[in-house]
């Protein structure tokens, strides 16, 4: 066995007088002799020993029997606290896992024990010590990774220490699942089928005891834990299986009652837990079965203090540090609402009140001071009122005259209102703008909106839809991609845009220099370094090239280089 007191730069010494077998029946049989006696108990330190030996041989020894078990849930029970007998070495935490009498009394110290516990630092340096420290905890961590992939039910009782212990050893416990979930790939069906019930009784505590007033004033550890809580959950969410259809069943759609009624009961301050909050239902509404959204649409929707909640941080941002994250994550949450709430028919109990025109300013004058993921949101917004012609009752969208037209409205300005055709101009300028950027988490969200602004425009005037796609700056933001190397080229959100335009006629488009060169730089690097997403896209724009009239028209051996070209792509993409 190790000796204990050796110095750490030496390696331990092991010296084994008996099998495993035999000392592990020996320990049995020393505790059962000394509680035979009655009145004899075995000192702390004598226990503390006789726990590692047994938890060091038991993989080679027999499992122990009840009465055996019982003798040692007995003598533990004599001890005021674990910490008395308690040993820093894995294999007691398998010890006590293989035994559910053990576990169910003696796990959650001894987790917590081993996530608190320090080990007496040597004299080094300060540098050295932390180094060592930081390889100490991920070889804890790795551990614990070890036992819950072992014993998966061990990640429920880590859960019950994120919401139920101080700040400090559940930000550990929480970093020991956020790792495991990230990292595995099995297992996580049944781990997320161990956390689920933890999770649905820490929402249920706390939205019983933290009502009112009392989610700012009242107990402490709640609150604190809140934001931990969510943030698991939203990790679960993604890791669990998207084939799973038990959502309801399973207790998924409870624990989106109570993080929603949770949710309302927030201020627009608490942005760290309304991140994690509305970022678990933007998940839920996006991954769901359609009979299970139609449900949760309709609950979001009827929560009065939830859209309220909405309301304000759209109106009035929180705070300079963290207003654009949780703007963003509110922008999302209203695109899916949106959406749904048409596709479902779901009623509306209060609608919320947004400014067109302010956001259309946004993206045309501080787009370069504005972060980048929150422009996105706003795009997606944007996509989402466009999709459904402005017309959601989720949304009652203002703007000003210079926007939708001055009172009393013209013919093409009511057709679009509350866009309005100077409005359609400015924000194709703004998606022009910020394409011109060449952003990658840009290009693809901007196109995104270009296509439902023309559709828009499409549907209520399509003259103004083709007067705004034959305007100069699309043809001289094509000049700009075109000219910018390979990979905006042959970027996906590149070659949808071609698509867009040619399909709704635009002049702005040309065979020479733009679609020419394209087919040289494809003739020249093949078709396998395309993504599969560029691939689509490029499938796309190929026959959409057969079905437009290009300026100048395509001669016979242009024509055959494009079939050309998309006859080797298929076999391609029929795999997408």
């Amino acid at each position: 066995m190790p000796l204990s007191g050796s110095p750490k730069h030496l390696k331990p010494l092991r010296i084994r007088l008996l099998p495993d077998q035999t000392v592990f029946t020996c320990v049995v049989w020393l505790m059962r002799s000394v509680q035979d006696q009655g009145s004899c108990v075995l000192p702390h330190f004598v226990l503390r020993s006789a726990l590692y030996l047994l938890s060091v041989t038991q993989d080679k020894s027999p499992n122990l029997d009840k009465a055996q078990l019982r003798s040692i849930s007995t003598a533990l029970s004599l001890c005021p606290t674990l910490s008395s007998v308690y040993v820093h070495h894995p294999p007691l935490l398998h010890f006590i896992c293989r035994y559910s009498e053990l576990a169910e009394r003696y796990l959650a110290p001894a987790l917590e024990l081993w996530l608190t516990q320090k080990l007496p630092h040597s004299a080094l340096t300060l540098e050295t010590s932390k180094e060592e420290q930081h390889t100490e905890e991920k070889n804890e961590i790795s551990e614990l990774q070890t036992l819950i992939e072992k014993y998966p039910a061990v990640a429920a009782t880590l859960l019950e220490l994120v919401w139920s212990s101080d700040s400090a050893l559940a930000q550990r416990a929480l970093s020991v699942l956020e790792v495991f979930l990230s990292g595995q790939a099995r297992c996580k069906a049944e781990l997320c089928s161990h956390l689920a019930p933890t999770l649905l009784q820490a929402l249920q505590k706390i939205s019983i005891e933290e009502v009112g007033n009392r989610l700012v004033k009242g107990n402490v550890t709640l609150v604190k834990s809140l934001p931990m809580v969510l943030r698991l959950l939203c990790l679960i969410q993604a890791s669990e299986p998207s084939s799973s259809a038990t959502e309801i069943d399973g207790g998924r759609f409870k624990m989106l009652y109570h993080v929603c009624n949770l949710t309302g009961k927030l201020k627009a301050e608490n942005w760290e837990s309304l991140l994690h909050a509305f970022s678990y239902m933007h998940s839920y509404l996006s991954q769901s079965a359609a009979s299970s959204v139609d449900r949760a649409v309709s609950m979001l929707l009827s929560n009065t203090a939830l859209m309220e909640l909405l309301q304000s941080i759209v109106y009035c941002p929180s705070s300079p540090s963290s207003s654009a994250a949780l703007l963003c994550h509110s922008h999302h949450l209203l695109s899916s609402l949106i959406m749904l709430q048409k596709v479902h028919s779901a009623k509306v109990h209060k609608s919320i009140s947004w400014s067109l025109d302010k956001a259309i300013q946004l993206l045309i004058f501080h787009k370069r001071n504005t972060d980048s993921f929150l422009l996105v949101s706003y795009l997606r917004l944007l996509q989402a009122l466009l999709d459904v012609d402005f017309a959601s009752p989720v949304l009652c969208v203002g703007t000003a005259p210079c926007i939708g037209g001055s009172r009393p409205l013209g013919v093409e300005d009511g057709m679009l209102y509350p866009l309005g055709s100077k409005g359609a101009q400015f924000l194709s300028i703004a998606l022009n703008e910020l394409l011109l950027q060449k952003y990658e988490v840009l290009l693809g969200a901007s196109v995104d909106c270009l296509n439902s602004l023309l559709g828009f425009l499409t549907r209520k005037s399509p003259a103004t839809a083709l007067y705004i796609v034959c305007q100069p700056w699309f043809r001289f933001l094509l000049f700009c991609l075109v000219e910018s190397g390979e990979s905006i080229l042959l970027h996906p959100a590149t070659l949808r845009l071609f698509t867009l335009l040619l399909r709704h006629n635009s002049t702005a488009v040309l065979w020479e220099p733009d679609l020419l060169k394209l087919m040289e730089v494809l003739e020249k690097t093949g078709m396998k370094e395309l993504s599969p997403e560029a691939a689509e896209a490029l499938r796309q724009l190929l026959t959409q090239i057969q079905l437009s009239t290009l300026r100048p028209p395509l001669t016979d051996r242009d024509e055959q280089r494009v079939r050309s070209l998309l006859e080797s792509l298929n076999p391609q993409t029929t795999n997408i």
